[in-house]
């Protein structure tokens, strides 16, 4: 069996420890989400929050899943602008008489708390009892795990989802088992029906590569992981093949965002690596009044033709979207109008904060997974939510609303950093101590035979 980091510590002293965090960070996301004066978001139904809050009040009347602009129209019509699982949460909200904007932010504080307490568990799956507190005092004060929580978006949920499934995937490839396996695949069904990109999570975490089972186990639980994911998201992928004209899985919105990425504003200019709305205009009336999957291929295809024809350029973008997206490059405000108007808003100072904190930060996660990876901890699966998001920044756009994919991942890796440095200090332990040399073939005594032995002459 593995053996911690550093020594364990238990008792009800070190549960209170942890219970103090969450709080406090409970305490931060309400007095952020409903205390501090929130930007109005743009009106218009396109605009995200708007579009959840109309669909989950549609769904609250019967109307499962449509688009709400067109029922705006009076044209109750299959919508697939963003997968469904936020619109579900929203609706249960306006079930229980929590229909305000106010109100919502409220739940969605509370919801995102629980990212603070799963982050604190991940980080002892990482590195022991000690990482736990520092995880959770950084999951409850980084800007990136609390400020979405003031815009009624996908964002919020996405946080504790994401750190819920990194737990369970940790736990299936420390001690896989059946139940594991199964809810591993609702974890990863449910996070891909948050947001589109983290299905990719439903292949990376799959049973199929934990090298503790053998291939009988493996494949069973493998398919166990399967039926729990095309039970979830089935249903939803189906209704969208049958309803639209052209193939769509999860959503409608992949056009849009390689559009908006992929026009002369965001490959020239000081905005460089950036999303630009106004490149996801659609000017052909046919298109225009068609479905939203035949729009969505035309944008598609409007944005790759764009790349192909300036090629040249693609290597300065995608250096200039991946230094965005780590915050390396300082935003400037011109060029943030989706974070800042299009998502929903937050006041600039929370825009500015969460900037300098993640460029801060950035040395300190980065220098704790060198450490993790010297002292042979499972990191991958830290590092599959980190990937994914310098992937989906570098192929399509810079949008810090990508980065809740990984908010919890880098709280954690922030914690075991603290929590290794803390002890390295004051317990005088090495904080990088030497591996233990493997012995060579040519000097190991197992392969000499003893002399005596047969067939050996003395």
């Amino acid at each position: 069996m593995r053996q911690p980091l550093w020594p364990q510590r238990r008792g009800t002293r070190h549960w209170l420890r942890l219970g103090i965090p969450a709080a406090s960070g409970l305490a931060l996301r309400l007095v952020f989400a409903v205390g501090v004066h929130q930007p109005t978001p743009p009106r218009g139904c396109a605009v995200d929050p708007r579009w959840f809050r109309q669909q989950a009040a549609l769904l609250v009347r019967g109307h499962l899943f449509v688009d709400p602009c067109a029922a705006l129209r009076g044209s109750f019509v299959p919508g697939a602008n963003h997968p469904p699982l936020f619109s579900a949460l929203l609706a249960f909200a306006d079930l229980a008489g929590l229909r305000s904007m106010d109100a919502q932010r409220a739940l969605l504080a509370v919801v995102s708390s629980s990212a603070v307490v799963l982050s604190a568990l991940v980080a002892r799956e990482v590195g022991g009892r000690r990482a736990e507190v520092p995880a959770a005092w950084a999951a409850a004060l980084l800007p990136g795990m609390w400020v979405f929580g003031a815009q009624v978006i996908s964002e919020t949920l996405v946080v504790p989802l994401v750190a819920a499934t990194v737990l369970v995937a940790l736990r299936m490839h420390r001690s896989p088992r059946m139940v594991t396996a199964v809810g591993l695949g609702v974890l990863c069904a449910l996070a891909a029906l948050a947001r589109t990109e983290l299905a990719v999570l439903g292949v990376v975490f799959a049973p199929l590569f934990v090298r503790k089972l053998d291939w009988r186990r493996r494949i069973g639980q493998s398919a166990a992981y399967s039926a729990a994911i095309v039970l979830l998201v089935g249903p939803w992928v189906g209704r969208n093949i049958a309803y639209f004209r052209r193939p769509e899985l999860v959503s409608v919105q992949l056009g849009a965002t390689m559009a908006g990425g992929a026009c002369k504003e965001s490959f020239y200019g000081p905005s460089i690596g950036t999303w630009q709305v106004a490149c996801t205009t659609l000017h052909d009336p046919h298109v225009v009044t068609s479905d939203a999957s035949v729009q969505d291929y035309a944008l598609r295809d409007r944005a790759i033709s764009y790349t192909r024809h300036h090629l040249g350029r693609l290597g300065a973008v995608v250096a200039a979207r991946e230094a965005r997206a780590f915050e390396v490059w300082p935003r400037q405000l011109n060029s943030a109008v989706w974070d800042l108007l299009a998502a929903g808003g937050w006041p600039l100072w929370a825009g500015w904060l969460y900037h300098d904190v993640s460029m801060i930060t950035l040395p300190l996660w980065l220098a704790t997974l060198w450490w993790l990876r010297r002292k042979r901890a499972r990191t991958w699966i830290l590092l599959a939510p980190i990937g994914l998001y310098a992937f989906v920044s570098g192929v399509l756009s810079s949008d810090s609303r990508y980065s809740s994919d990984c908010q919890a991942c880098f709280a954690v890796l922030i914690g075991v950093g603290i929590a290794a440095a803390w002890a390295w200090t004051f317990d005088r332990g090495p904080l990088l101590p030497p591996r233990a040399p493997r012995p060579s073939p040519s000097t190991s005594t197992s392969r000499i035979p003893a002399r005596g032995a047969p067939g050996v002459r003395p």
